[in-house]
């Protein structure tokens, strides 16, 4: 894979995640539950950043082992039960 698209699946990565703590910075689960679109658009950051793992060379991987790629390439699989109050 070019270096530059390697580049552009990290830097989507990166952003997933960073969407995510933004998102989820100070709720609670109550918060997740009390409307759908919060938890729709975490919902959908999850599945960018899974999908964008998938992408990473095997070579780079190797090279960071200490991350659970197989775990964030999971993530994305994980269908959520619609919360109740």
């Amino acid at each position: 894979m070019a270096a530059r698209r390697i580049g552009d699946r990290l830097r989507h990565m990166l952003e997933a995640a960073n969407a995510i703590e933004r998102l989820a910075a100070g709720k609670t689960l109550e918060d997740f539950g009390a409307g759908p679109d919060l938890a729709a658009a975490v919902e959908r950051y999850l599945e960018r950043l899974s999908e964008a793992s998938r992408h990473i060379p095997q070579e780079l991987k190797q090279k960071h082992p200490e991350i659970d790629w197989r775990g964030v390439a999971d993530i994305g699989n994980v269908h959520a039960t619609p919360m109740t109050k």
